[in-house]
């Protein structure tokens, strides 16, 4: 079971498939395993990195409440980035989790391209929805806001 420990706090990840990094952060109360549905579609074309945040599923359960905070958490995805050996990665996620893949885009805009939810549009062939995201050129980092 891959861990990497961050000052005393064991964090839990794994890693499925080769290609680009994609980093995907569960929601709140939730866990890496709520993406083990998606494993084989998204491991085919990526190196797919779940993860548990502190306080959630395999990570560990810190007693301070100073252990918590965003800038700790989008360390420690930088900190897993590091360990599997990507300098950049796809940062996605939902709820809590989608939250924190734009948290690291804003501290860490060098480590992540554009995120999938912000400034993107479904592309469109022969008039139907087609796989995946098309970039709207709005990610420019001349563009980006703080």
């Amino acid at each position: 079971m891959p861990r990497i420990d961050r000052d005393g706090v064991g964090i839990y990840y794994e890693v499925h498939g080769e290609g680009p990094p994609l980093l995907l952060t569960h929601g709140y109360s939730s866990t890496s395993a709520m993406w083990h549905g998606q494993v084989d579609a998204l491991a085919r074309d990526h190196k797919l990195i779940l993860w548990d945040m502190r306080g959630h599923g395999q990570s560990d359960y810190p007693d301070d409440p100073h252990a918590y905070s965003e800038t700790l958490t989008t360390d420690d995805m930088a900190s897993i980035l590091d360990a599997v050996g990507a300098e950049r990665a796809i940062i996605s996620g939902l709820s809590l989790g989608g939250y924190m893949s734009l948290a690291f885009y804003r501290a860490y805009p060098q480590r992540a391209p554009c995120p999938a939810d912000h400034r993107h549009r479904p592309r469109l062939q022969e008039g139907r929805r087609a796989r995946g995201l098309e970039c709207t050129g709005a990610c420019d980092r001349r563009q980006a806001r703080p």
